[in-house]
């Protein structure tokens, strides 16, 4: 009899140690992802120079190329939200958040600039409880210069 109990104290012990490992290699693997995701799209809008019809098209196409699916809540500030499946439109719960921050000098002669905040979502899925946990990064992007029109 006591080593019965003793069986199924480390039987116990090694299913809680499989359940956290999963759940920590989960997360990791999401936030990787989720992370790489963000720094695309910041490079993207970087690269394109603002944020455009054009700029949208590419991170439509990124993020459809890598599979990232996570929606998240883009409610607090001027946040405006992004979907793969229907260009332009702001959600409820989008894949992507972005949110414009001009910043203009206070002479009427001032160069346009702006940066942009992006923010994406990841789930913790833990194997039994599945996506119980919901989090967000954000990135900025490097101070973009318009040009006068």
């Amino acid at each position: 009899m006591k080593e019965a109990i003793g069986g199924a104290g480390i039987l116990i012990f090694a299913i809680l140690f499989i359940l956290l490992f999963g759940s920590f290699l989960s997360a990791s693997v999401n936030y990787s992802k989720a992370f790489k995701v963000k720094n695309e799209i910041v490079n993207i809008i970087e690269r394109e120079k603002g944020v455009n019809d054009a700029t949208l098209e590419k991170i439509y196409d990124y993020m459809t190329e890598v599979g990232y699916r996570t929606t998240g809540n883009c409610d607090d500030g001027n946040w405006k939200g992004y979907n793969t499946n229907s260009k332009g439109d702001t959600y409820r719960n989008p894949m992507i958040c972005i949110d414009t921050v001009n910043v203009n000098g206070n002479s009427v002669d001032a160069v346009p600039t702006a940066y942009y905040k992006v923010r994406v979502f990841y789930n913790m899925d833990i194997p039994i409880f599945q996506s119980a946990f919901h989090f967000r990064i954000e990135g900025t992007t490097k101070k973009i210069i318009f040009p006068k029109a």
